[in-house]
């Protein structure tokens, strides 16, 4: 396991940030002003508290549902108190999140709905709070954070090679279609559990242990079935392999 990866280092210093939040809230003479009753010592508790769930997500990153929690109560309760550029930008880092997790795949419409309703109640208590210039404030600034990530996506989608090595990580690369194209997994040979796997790393992110348990195996079976799909593409880890196949559009 490493002990130094983005993901550890963001909780770690966001831990660090709400400790100091924390006690920014408890000394501060400043009169909050939000729809939330006790602002200055809820806003304090929730703080202290959201900085204990970056502790524990800096040692267990992967606890994707406690990530989730961490960024909604934050970029409410921040966005609410007036905080509108730290707030929206924790809603965006949200969504990405959930996209990259695959959140998204299945019922997108209801999901988007949900987090619609959700935001436009955030966008009211700011309007009833502050007044209406504050919230459309926060309407535009959260428009043009999603446009912005939006912007992001279409150009890595489009040139991703140059975010990669330059060297072919694979040695059978003359064997695959070119960078950009389709990837059917079907044509390689793979069994069920195999494309399974490799959905689940490739998908959701998730780790060999998390596969293991989810589909109730054995670790050892999830390293083997992965090794003999890195073997299958010509690549030495699973590391090379997401590089590799982030180069294509796969298909099952």
């Amino acid at each position: 396991m490493k002990k130094f990866t983005a993901a550890r280092i963001m909780y770690l210093s966001g831990a660090l940030v709400l400790f100091i939040a924390t006690a920014m809230n408890l000394m501060t003479h400043y009169k909050f002003i939000s729809i939330i009753p006790y602002t200055k010592y809820v806003e304090a508790v929730i703080n202290f508290s959201c900085a204990i769930l970056c502790l524990v997500l800096t040692v267990k990153p992967d606890l994707t549902k406690l990530q989730y929690f961490l960024f909604f109560i934050q970029s409410t309760i921040t966005t609410l108190i007036g905080f509108a550029g730290i707030g929206t930008m924790l809603l965006c880092f949200l969504g990405l999140l959930l996209f990259v997790n695959g959140f998204f795949k299945t019922k997108v419409k209801l999901k988007l709905t949900i987090i619609g309703i959700w935001w436009a109640l955030v966008i009211l208590g700011v309007y009833l709070a502050f007044g209406i210039r504050p919230a459309l404030f926060v309407f535009a600034l959260t428009l043009f954070y999603i446009a912005m990530l939006a912007t992001i996506y279409d150009k890595l989608s489009q040139k991703l090679s140059y975010l990669l090595p330059q060297k072919e990580v694979s040695t059978k690369a003359q064997e695959l279609p070119p960078y950009g194209s389709s990837l059917s997994l079907s044509n390689y040979g793979l069994t069920e559990r195999q494309k399974k796997f490799l959905l689940l790393v490739m998908n959701e992110n998730l780790t060999y242990e998390k596969i293991a348990n989810d589909c109730i195996v054995s670790l050892s079976i999830v390293k083997m079935e992965m090794a003999q799909v890195c073997k299958i593409f010509g690549v030495k880890n699973k590391e090379a392999l997401k590089i590799l196949l982030l180069q294509y559009k796969i298909e099952p």
